[in-house]
């Protein structure tokens, strides 16, 4: 998914008055993944 995409997602999905959870979960090191906080930070960029 997109930041573009994932932003459409939330404006649709809150527009019919429901609720997006966003959950990042971390690798069995620890550490988060890479590509959904790639995806995350693409979503903050194109929402400002």
């Amino acid at each position: 998914m997109t930041g573009k995409e994932g932003v459409q997602m939330l404006v649709d999905i809150v527009a019919k008055g429901g609720n997006l959870l966003l959950n990042i979960a971390p690798s069995p090191k620890g550490n988060g993944t890479k590509v959904p906080i790639i995806c995350y930070r693409n979503m903050g960029s194109g929402w400002i």
